[in-house]
């Protein structure tokens, strides 16, 4: 069988025009991503003015998301997956990879610039007014725990004890989101997290509008959850799939996707690694695919607090996405 590069979209004939060249996708996303990152390493951050438009303002929040979503590809890490690895081979297949190594250590730098003398970090950056963010700091924590070294051991601990104080005895008043991504980073570091997984269960047998908290996209609480459990191998995993899933794919529009090309990636990555194999699978890839732009990737798309985000972001989500329902037919031929 020769295997192609290319994918067509389903719903359209073979002789369509509406192909996708996926490895050309995968190299214009890693420029993107490279181009993205300012030299302080973080991914350069846009948030919605009240007048209208974009303007840069500092967050650590992108940069700790891009860095986890790409964790993927990066054979440094204790995440990396050699499938995806192999999505592009050849002479490009070093520099592809590099990308990703190169990227993440340099947010890990920016992470540690950003971190406060208590083992949190602020929404805005230190430089920022605002109180320790509990999101921001369970985010960049994660992140951190890629630096092994003995004193890296110490501020481990302070960062967990700023999670557990941030989070901690608050109901429902932290977004399910930061809720997950504490629980994962709490359940790695070794503390007890049994009530913390009850709560998350809770919460999605009684969904509510505050649960998904100033994320601009639904599925941003689904992705940290099944994160949370992924990473972390918690307990009552069956349970947890079985209230999410539908919550998820209420969300699936009848095209595929779940709205934009940054929530569609989340979406697809959610119902692949919930190991749901159905049609709705495909069709979030397909949407995913049909919404790339020709030489540009994937578009802006805000998803944060405030309306914040970065293009790398979208970016970074997709790839993820991608890589993990990667098919006969987006690998080169043997």
């Amino acid at each position: 069988m020769t295997l192609t590069w290319s994918e067509r979209i389903p719903g359209t004939d073979s002789t369509s025009s509406s192909r996708i060249d996926v490895n050309e996708l995968y190299e214009v996303s890693a420029a993107v991503l490279r181009r993205g990152q300012l030299r302080t390493g973080e991914m350069a951050t846009f948030f919605e003015e009240a007048g209208g438009g974009l303007g840069y303002i500092q967050s650590s929040l992108p940069s700790a998301y891009v860095h986890d979503a790409l964790s993927a590809f990066d054979p440094t890490s204790i995440w990396g997956d050699t499938s995806c690895y192999d999505v592009t081979r050849g002479p490009s297949q070093k520099r592809f990879l590099e990308t990703f190594v190169v990227l993440r250590r340099r947010i890990r730098a920016f992470l540690s610039w950003q971190e406060g003398c208590n083992g949190s970090w602020r929404y805005f950056g230190h430089a920022g007014g605002a109180a320790p963010d509990p999101g921001a700091t369970a985010l960049a924590a994660l992140a951190l725990l890629e630096t092994p070294s003995l004193p890296g051991k110490q501020r481990w601990r302070r960062q967990a004890e700023a999670v557990e104080e941030l989070t901690s005895g608050r109901g429902r008043g932290v977004d399910l989101a930061t809720a997950a991504n504490a629980l994962r980073l709490l359940a790695l570091v070794g503390r007890d997290v049994e009530a913390r997984i009850d709560s998350i269960l809770d919460r999605l047998r009684e969904p509510r509008a505050e649960d998904v908290g100033d994320y601009r996209t639904p599925i941003a609480p689904a992705y940290a959850i099944v994160r949370a459990w992924e990473r972390a191998s918690l307990p009552k995993q069956d349970e947890m799939r079985s209230l999410l899933l539908p919550l998820v794919l209420d969300r699936q529009r009848e095209g595929g996707s779940f709205g934009a090309p940054l929530s569609t990636a989340m979406g697809l990555w959610v119902l692949r690694q919930s190991e749901h194999r159905g049609p709705e699978t495909q069709l979030a890839r397909a949407a995913l695919l049909e919404a790339a732009e020709s030489h540009e990737g994937w578009p802006f798309e805000s998803f944060l607090p405030g309306g914040g985000g970065a293009l790398a972001c979208t970016t970074a989500f997709a790839l993820e996405a991608l890589a993990s329902t990667a098919l006969d037919e987006d690998r080169p031929g043997q």
